[in-house]
């Protein structure tokens, strides 16, 4: 559950860093942007993944 949040943050840091990133390649500029999306979703999906998985095993604790 942690590894899966730390990972998750590890990758929307990533997508800062590329969104703010200046000199990125122009001739593969949607390649480029294809794949800050998709390392964005899985951020986002595993950030939430471990926060769900967290509050799951708590709820089945008590």
């Amino acid at each position: 559950m942690g590894v899966c949040v730390l990972a998750g943050i590890i990758l929307l840091v990533a997508v800062l860093h590329r969104v703010l990133r200046m000199d990125y390649p122009r001739d593969r500029a949607e390649a480029y942007h294809a794949r800050t999306l998709r390392f964005l979703i899985t951020g986002v999906a595993l950030s939430f993944a471990g926060a769900l998985i967290d509050m799951f095993s708590h709820f089945m604790q008590e």
